[in-house]
């Protein structure tokens, strides 16, 4: 017969490394999803900038005028993105409450 001496009438408590990390993730989901769909301080364009002069620099080694124009992606894209991350944030800070309650 074990005594268990860290638990109380056998209900064990709940995960709170995973926890605390499942909240860090779903905040900065929130965080970095929010400030890309509501363009905030100018993220999403600031995105789209570093993603075509990373475009640029590639077609300048290859040699290719038309290669940083065919591979462009429009902003609702990052737009699209940034909810889907979003809104990942807000179900996990959700799911963060619901399994610390039980």
């Amino acid at each position: 017969m074990s005594v268990d001496l860290f638990s109380v009438a056998g209900h064990a408590a709940p995960p709170a490394r995973g926890l605390i990390l499942v909240c860090v993730f779903g905040v900065l989901g929130v965080l970095y999803g929010g400030a890309l769909v509501f363009n905030v301080r100018g993220a999403t364009d600031a995105l789209i900038r570093m993603r075509q002069a990373k475009l640029e620099r590639e077609a300048q080694k290859i040699m290719s005028l038309t290669h940083a124009e065919r591979r462009a992606l429009p902003t609702w894209f990052f737009r699209v993105l940034g909810g889907i991350v979003f809104a990942s944030g807000v179900f996990m800070l959700f799911m963060d409450v619901f399994l610390y309650a039980y």
